[in-house]
């Protein structure tokens, strides 16, 4: 019988194949337990950053057992922790490369020539040649968005109000994202069960299979949750013909689908496994003696785990069996205890070079966020608090982030080396590799820790190099933002631009071509903040956040263009402002798009004002996109769009996305697209997707 243990979901990475059990003994040659990046490279590095591997399952076992059992109590982990302080807060019908190309496929005299960049708009990300998954992709003649469990293919010459085809994707939860190469789509979509068949939890796919009801088994103690197991499915599309879309492969494995970024067609699909889930036994009075009993049953229960428990593992897709992922050599666990949970980085070809048969790397740690350049992908870890014998040691004090990075070059993500830092990272705009060097920035404290009287938070960027199997810290600039937040970060080359908020917004401006001496070389101090930073040439940056007043009360959307010609003294050239209204965008940098070819930026915008119906002819209320038409000193607003009026609450139709193809300007909504005319915003074309 599997047994399980409920701990609260911690991210992790995971490396390759299969992991066999403690009974083979063709893996069994002696375990090394001395933690990579231990030694060279600059110094030793916090336990939790440095990483034990394993030749062998059972010392493995024996390690994850024992790390946990030191730090269980009555009722589960001490405090309620299972797996780490997470905030983050991503084959049915055959091989696809061998499938017969549909009778009504593009013919390859006519293939679409159109380039991302000049003829049409990308997702919005970070780095360039890393694409990012979004909820819509287009290659310049179809646009292909996931709505629900379906994905919708619309004809992007906007002559159609309908779409050209739908096709249904296997999930009991709902698709998430997609990723398209060339005639190939890459559907990503995440399933929870909390079904359990005589101890097993039982994954969606196979869940009731004719049908009926399933029967849950009660758990061994009179107070449990139910276990809840997360998949991610992974759906291979066929769209050389939109109008018939074909899935062609499907994967599924355990894990909750985080994020994903793409390189030269092959995926690294981070996914988020809570570890080993077991119903806890709870006591039933406070009495010395029955906290005892239950804390010695907790740790029995963690004893009579198994690595098929831990690690996680693929479904077969006609049998539903639960099959290895990993090999036992390929987890890497931090030399402290770092939560029970697992980040599963999957590498994944998506231009149907081959199947999708994903492989896996596996880290033991918590991963609060997630970068990506073309060459390495980062896991920062918000370390967690210092334990002896089941109590914590420095109550207080800020344990700080591990950052892991893994070399994505190869066919499989391989981690390379582990570093740690003091503060909190924001978001994944907050790292940065350049010239082999990862910059960090971080807040000393979380915002929603701060509150006023309370010891003043500071800011600053770290940057690594490495050495080794370290991340050494070369180099730090500190003391931005006394008490104080990041609320953004963009890198540029050698330059950083950081905003920190309380009261008014420091815009910095940092020098970081001395990797040994990095410089705060301007500041610009004003009210509200930026809460994403968008280069848009070599001497200005556009920021899109919230309006201030001098006592720091937010009062409405801002776009701020920064005039950085001169970086000692950095100017806010021009703004522009919405009264009481809010925008997503610091929070999804994939909902704003700015067009250079017509100096266009797209900014989605909502005014309600106490619940009132939004009207389309309401200036003073409004739920759509507004479109802002960018000079080297100026901000004008060049026309609004909307899609409250067409069937749907005006609460339900914010805009979520804007994409340009040719000279049209398509936006989306939970209904569905608007085509506007690219230089007039006049609206044309409403395709619904209902």
């Amino acid at each position: 019988m599997r047994r399980h243990l409920i701990v609260l979901a911690v991210v992790t990475v995971l490396l390759t194949a299969g992991c066999s059990g403690v009974d083979d003994e063709a893996k069994r040659p002696p375990a090394t337990t001395e933690p990579k990046g231990s030694g060279g490279g600059g110094g030793k590095l916090p336990a939790s950053a440095a990483l034990l591997t394993f030749d062998d399952c059972e010392p493995l076992l024996d390690r994850l057992q024992s790390s946990a059992a030191e730090r269980v109590g009555p009722g589960g982990f001490l405090g309620g922790w299972g797996g780490g302080d997470v905030r983050t807060m991503e084959s049915a019908d055959g091989d696809a490369a061998a499938a017969a190309p549909n009778a009504m496929s593009r013919d390859a005299s006519t293939e679409a020539t159109a380039e991302e960049g000049t003829d049409f708009s990308g997702t919005n990300v970070q780095e360039e040649g890393v694409d990012e998954p979004d909820v819509v992709k287009t290659d310049g003649e179809t646009l292909f968005v996931v709505r629900g469990n379906e994905l919708i293919s619309v004809d992007a010459d906007g002559s159609s109000g309908q779409p050209l085809g739908r096709v249904a994707v296997p999930t009991q939860g709902s698709v998430t994202e997609l990723l398209l190469v060339d005639d190939r789509v890459l559907v990503l979509s995440t399933s929870w069960a909390n079904m359990i068949l005589d101890g097993d939890v039982v994954p969606p796919a196979t869940a009731a299979p004719d049908g009926g009801t399933t029967e849950k088994i009660a758990p061994d103690s009179d107070f449990s949750p139910t276990p809840e197991v997360p998949t991610t499915t992974l759906t291979a599309v066929d769209v050389s013909d939109p109008a018939n879309l074909r899935i062609t492969e499907t994967v599924t494995v355990e894990g909750e689908y985080r994020t994903a970024r793409m390189v030269d067609g092959v995926a690294r699909v981070v996914l988020q496994s809570p570890g080993p889930m077991i119903p806890w036994n709870y006591p039933t009075s406070d009495s010395e003696g029955t906290l005892r009993e239950s804390t010695e049953t907790n740790r029995r229960l963690i004893d009579e785990t198994t690595l098929d428990d831990w690690l996680p593992h693929r479904i077969d897709a006609e049998t539903g069996a639960w099959e290895d992922l990993v090999d036992c050599d390929d987890v890497y666990v931090p030399a402290s205890f770092a939560g029970t949970g697992l980040v599963t980085v999957l590498t994944v070809p998506v231009d149907g070079t081959g199947p999708l048969d994903p492989k896996a790397a596996t880290l033991t740690a918590s991963a609060d966020t997630v970068y990506a350049s073309t060459g390495s992908l980062y896991v920062a870890a918000h370390a967690w608090p210092n334990f002896e014998a089941g109590r914590r040691i420095v109550p207080t004090d800020d344990p700080g982030t591990d950052v892991h990075q893994f070399d994505i070059t190869g066919e499989v993500a391989a981690h390379t080396a582990s570093g740690h830092l003091d503060g909190y990272v924001l978001n994944q705009f907050s790292m940065s590799e350049h010239d082999e060097r990862l910059r960090v920035a971080t807040t000393s404290m979380p915002m929603w820790t701060i509150q006023d009287g309370e010891a003043e938070s500071s800011s600053g960027v770290t940057v690594f190099e490495r050495q080794g199997e370290k991340l050494a810290v070369v180099g730090s600039v500190g003391d931005l933002g006394k008490g104080e937040t990041i609320r953004s970060v963009r890198y540029v080359g050698d330059t950083a631009y950081v905003v920190t908020f309380r009261q008014t917004d420091p815009f910095y401006v940092l020098d970081l071509s001395d990797p040994a001496a990095p410089a705060v070389v301007g500041e610009l101090k004003l009210p509200g903040y930026s809460g994403y930073l968008h280069p848009i040439d070599e001497t200005h940056v556009l920021g899109v956040g919230q309006e201030g007043d001098a006592d720091g009360r937010i009062t409405g959307v801002k776009v701020s263009l920064f005039d950085v010609s001169d970086p000692s003294a950095p100017v806010e050239s021009a703004n522009w402002t919405q009264q009481g209204g809010s925008q997503q965008v610091e929070f999804d940098a994939k909902a704003f798009l700015y067009w250079p070819a017509t100096r266009l930026a797209v900014v989605p915008v909502q005014v309600f004002d106490q619940g009132d119906v939004v009207t389309p002819d309401d200036g003073a209320q409004f739920n759509g996109a507004v479109g802002l038409t960018v000079g080297d000193d100026a901000i004008v607003e060049a026309g609004r769009i909307s899609h409250v009026g067409r069937g749907a609450p005006a609460y339900e139709v914010g805009v979520e996305r804007s994409i340009v193809v040719g000279d049209t300007l398509w936006t989306l909504s939970s209904i569905g697209f608007l085509a506007s005319d690219l230089r007039s915003l006049a609206p044309g074309t409403f395709v619904t997707l209902r």
